[in-house]
């Protein structure tokens, strides 16, 4: 599967993890009263209640991630701002390729993308958004890109410009994470899904991928992953914006949920037999990232993260 063979980073903030205390709290009720005296003791003298306030721990940020294909003799790069939201990314002559505009200080998702070639502006695609900050509508250069988005108690609807009969349904869990997303053909006066995605998270980590293809059954596949104890620096990095990212995508939607609602970091995953290893720092955050691909005679890719001090 194409989706999975180079694990894209693309964009911005990673996870809050939150450790919280527990309290203990003994009050005696030592109270006596009498018809000639209130001798009530209102004093708490085992009182254990721990006030330490929780403790929010922050991800490191992220300066770059250098990505290297066909055994490292080429490398793609990606440069983060100080809020971890990617600003430019580069081919392996090191020129432009996209250039992010944020014109929201608080929104981790950008309004503008540019797109280059040979380090000329090209075209423009541009984001809108509701009061919400829900991304609404992404609009490109070209009409098959163009996309909207309708949103309800706990789904998102995903129509294409390019194909008015067919929409693409997103079924959200109580944590606001995907679980099922269904493809629509709406042709003649039938509604009618033609393929399913149905996703199964475990420990805060998507576990399984199950496609049925219900209009053909030729293209249904189950992909099982296992995974690290380390920390994913891309976990829940868009915090309350996690949708916008994995909606900004047309082509690898799947692979942006494994990433973003995943809190630790995939080994192996079963369908193509791929596996990554990882190297890490002082704080369980992956520095270097090797992929091997078995289906594609063991070529080997690289990720190269740098984080900031």
């Amino acid at each position: 599967m194409n989706f999975l063979k180079i694990y894209i980073v693309g964009c911005i903030i990673c996870l809050f993890m939150a450790c919280s205390s527990d309290t203990d709290s003994d009050t005696p009720d030592v109270s006596e009263t009498t018809d000639t005296e209130d001798v009530t003791d209102t004093t708490d003298t085992n009182d254990t209640t721990d006030t330490t306030p929780t403790v929010i721990e922050e991800v490191k940020k992220i300066i770059s991630i250098e990505s290297s294909f066909d055994n490292g003799t080429s490398f793609w790069k990606t440069n983060y701002d100080d809020k971890n939201r990617p600003t430019g990314y580069f081919n392996p002559e090191n020129t432009l390729v996209n250039k992010y505009i944020y014109e929201n200080e608080d929104n981790f998702t950008p309004s503008k993308k540019e797109f280059y070639t040979g380090g000329n502006l090209i075209s423009t695609a541009t984001y809108e958004y509701d009061s919400s900050k829900r991304l609404i509508k992404f609009i490109t250069g070209t009409t098959a890109s163009n996309r909207s988005f309708e949103y309800s108690a706990n789904s998102i609807i995903i129509r294409f410009d390019l194909l008015p009969s067919s929409y693409t349904k997103i079924i959200l869990d109580d944590q606001n994470r995907p679980i099922k997303m269904e493809d629509h053909d709406t042709t003649g006066d039938t509604d009618v899904i033609t393929d399913t995605f149905d996703f199964t998270y475990e420990n805060d980590n998507l576990i399984q991928l199950n496609k049925q293809d219900i209009s053909f059954g030729i293209n249904s596949y189950i992909i099982n992953y296992t995974f690290d104890a380390k920390k994913n620096p891309f976990y829940n990095q868009f915090k309350e914006n996690n949708l916008n990212y994995i909606l900004e995508s047309s082509f690898d939607l799947e692979k942006r949920v494994l990433m973003v609602f995943s809190k630790n970091n995939f080994n192996t995953e079963s369908l193509d037999q791929n596996s990554r290893t990882f190297e890490y720092n002082s704080d369980d955050y992956p520095v270097t990232i090797t992929n091997s691909y078995e289906e594609d005679n063991n070529l080997v890719d690289l990720e190269k993260i740098t984080y900031q001090d």
